[in-house]
């Protein structure tokens, strides 16, 4: 077997295979051994018809066979003996390639694979730790989100016209053309932003604003791309919406009283609980940044080419994310599709930081032994399953069924060496001598990917008395 490899363009490589026809004969030959030992043809004991009529009943079906295993075996080898790294599998169709006895089997095949680089020093990396004190207004918006979330919902006078931040009851009914598509009653929402739960309604508060109890209007509104049900996802069409309730948010006073409903008895209490979550909150912000810097340092060294191909399919979900999040918040269609040059730019780039870093992480993880084993992605899928309420083994089945675990194991991977660098890096205080505070967003997007899905259940914030129950829903 002949296999040659060679370059083709940044990250990519032509696989050449030629295989001698002396080894096409000697697989199809072993094949058809194969079948004739093992099936009962007409007139004929198992294992006793002769080979020549098994060749002719056999002949295309075993052609198929070893066509797909010489394709297979060859390329593994191809992989293997010049130690390459394929992003993924290499487009071949057997049924364009011809196989025929006595000839040699030649095919070509180009694949993409990961970049070649020297790690840059990763080890002791000079971060600065941003100061993280509290200060008592911090406390006091903290203070005043419990409140509002606490907030009693009452009815509005009769006559009333709906205004913004105002809970709407109404009946919903969307129709793409004369077809109804989806219907709910009673559906509770806020008259704010762009949407209604996951429907998507760009004018949503100037549709909606001033319409009384009672009262029907018909809205423009979508369904995301990912949304649960696959027959509504991406369509648009028009949304009915028929007012049965509207209310208004009554703010209750700040008392020990309204405390206890915290779980705490006084509101003193309440302010010694609400200043150690911002203390937390902050302490996490410290961390993200500091990683955020560690991925900047690395990613300064980045000077090596990237797949192309793996680029482009990146950039583009990265920009179509982008654009349903634009009309999701409510710009219009018109001034989105204007936007689009800029998009597509600042999403190539933003792909670009991202894969350097991925490759980074990766290597450094093999470096370090640093991949995540089976019993560490199972914790993950717990506590991530233990946050969204619902069993683990459910949540792993949802992730195999969406072909998303390997994803997972590869934030894991990634939260591990981000781990391992602040451990290894060299920390310096805000304001210390020859220091000076960092800014940039470079490497937000690897942060953000590698953060951890653990929330601490004792925060403040994760409890809510009754009277926020019904309020949450809405949002």
């Amino acid at each position: 077997m002949k296999i040659d490899v060679v370059d083709v363009g940044p990250c990519k490589k032509k696989v050449h295979v030629e295989v001698p026809p002396e080894e096409v004969g000697e697989k199809l030959q072993q094949r058809f051994t194969e079948i004739q030992t093992t099936t009962a043809l007409p007139g004929f004991r198992r294992g006793r018809a002769p080979l020549k009529l098994v060749q002719r009943r056999f002949a295309e079906q075993v052609m198929n066979e070893v066509k797909v295993s010489l394709i297979a075996e060859s390329y593994q080898k191809a992989v293997e003996d010049n130690s390459l790294k394929p992003l993924e599998d290499p487009d071949i169709d057997p049924e364009k390639l011809e196989l025929e006895e006595e000839k040699s089997f030649v095919f070509d095949a180009e694949v993409e694979v990961a970049p070649s680089f020297e790690l840059p020093k990763y080890k002791g990396i000079r971060v600065v730790r941003k100061a993280g004190e509290v200060t008592e207004a911090e406390v006091d918006e903290v203070m005043e989100g419990l409140r509002t979330r606490s907030a009693q919902q009452v009815p509005v006078e009769e006559g009333t016209e709906s205004d913004e931040g105002h809970i709407l009851v109404a009946d919903l009914e969307f129709s793409a053309g004369d077809e109804r598509l989806w219907g709910e009653e009673n559906v509770p929402f806020r008259l704010s932003g762009a949407a209604i739960g996951p429907i998507r309604v760009p004018e949503l508060v100037d549709l909606l604003k001033g319409a009384k109890m009672g009262e029907t209007r018909q809205v423009s509104a979508g369904f995301p791309d990912d949304f649960r049900d696959e027959n509504l996802r991406g369509k648009q069409g028009t949304l009915e919406v028929k007012m049965n309730e509207i209310k208004r948010e009554e703010l209750p006073e700040i008392s020990d009283e309204w405390a206890k409903g915290w779980g705490v008895d006084t509101v003193e209490q309440l302010r010694v609980r609400a200043r150690h979550d911002v203390e937390q909150t902050k302490e996490d912000e410290v961390k993200k940044d500091i990683d955020r810097q560690l991925v900047e340092r690395l990613l300064a060294e980045a000077d090596f080419e990237l797949p192309e191909g793996l680029v482009e399919r990146r950039a583009k979900r990265r920009a179509s994310s982008f654009r349903f999040q634009l009309l999701y918040q409510g710009v219009p269609a018109d001034e989105v599709e204007k936007r689009t040059e800029e998009i597509e730019k600042t999403s190539r780039g933003a792909t670009e930081r991202d894969l350097k870093a991925e490759f980074y992480f990766e290597e450094i993880a093999e470096k370090e032994n640093l991949q995540p084993n089976d019993g560490e992605v199972d914790q993950w899928i717990q506590a991530i399953a233990a946050r969204r309420g619902m069993p683990a083994q459910r949540y792993r089945r949802e992730l195999e069924q969406r072909g998303e675990l390997d994803a997972l194991r590869q934030q894991l991977m990634e939260f591990k060496v981000l781990q391992f660098l602040r451990e290894n890096a060299e920390v310096v205080e805000e304001g210390a001598e020859g220091t000076k505070p960092t800014a940039g967003t470079q490497g937000e997007s690897a942060v953000e990917a590698a953060s951890e899905p653990e929330q601490r259940a004792d925060e403040t914030t994760d409890a809510k008395p009754e009277a926020a129950e019904s309020e949450e829903k809405t949002e």
